[in-house]
């Protein structure tokens, strides 16, 4: 948790007494909140040690719990310092995850910079923070070509390769692209579908007599 921990000292700083953040949240040491901070509260360096070691004990219990997909370090440390700063209900909800799962790396990558604002207003050290997790979570995938070949894993499988999970991840966002429009295309002709079976059997009749008529007024000119 290194490259965690000193990113997470970078930005969050650390400060012995009680402070309200950006967003009016009273605030303590390396970004501590919670309901056992207030306004006066000071603390000594050894607490805000360990009140940052048991807010990334959580933080770690909240990827377990959320991210179904392979994480490298600093994709791992990146998503770390982002639920750290923002909250698990933020995480839990966020497009970030939503495409994290669904093999999007890098898609995931730049929703997690969406998370720039601080009481309704964009703060420039939180763009820079977002920015800095994007580069620290894409930093493994810019390796090179050995993270496109296959990992062997135990039982001789191959484990999913990051472009071949954003492959997938793009042919199955076609697919459903298109069964929607499919979908929304039958909507839109049942009615018209129902009509014409509703009057086939006219339809029909109507075609029949139509060609009769032709038919006897051909023969009446003297046609073959």
């Amino acid at each position: 948790m290194s490259m965690l921990t000193e990113h997470l000292r970078e930005f969050e700083g650390c400060k012995l007494t009680a402070y309200k953040c950006p967003a009016g949240v009273w605030t303590i040491g390396y970004g501590h909140t919670g309901q056992d901070v207030h306004e006066g509260l000071t603390i000594t360096q050894d607490r805000a040690d360990e009140l940052l070691s048991q807010d990334l004990a959580w933080v770690r219990r909240c990827i377990e719990k959320t991210v179904h997909v392979p994480l490298d370090a600093g994709q791992e440390a990146a998503v770390s310092s982002l639920i750290f700063n923002i909250g698990a209900t933020n995480w839990r909800k966020s497009t970030a995850l939503k495409r994290l799962n669904n093999g999007n790396y890098l898609g995931a990558a730049d929703a997690m910079t969406w998370f720039r604002k601080a009481g309704g207003k964009v703060m420039p050290g939180l763009v820079r923070r977002r920015e800095a997790e994007r580069q620290m979570f894409l930093s493994g995938m810019e390796a090179g070509p050995a993270e496109d070949m296959p990992q062997k894993v135990e039982g001789g499988e191959a484990k999913p390769t990051v472009k071949s999970k954003e492959i997938a991840a793009s042919i199955t966002g076609v697919i459903g692209t298109v069964g929607a429009m499919w979908g929304q295309a039958q909507d839109q002709l049942a009615p018209l579908i129902a009509w014409g079976r509703e009057y086939a059997m006219w339809i029909l009749l109507a075609l029949f007599v139509f060609f009769l008529a032709n038919r006897l007024w051909a023969m009446k000119r003297g046609d073959r």
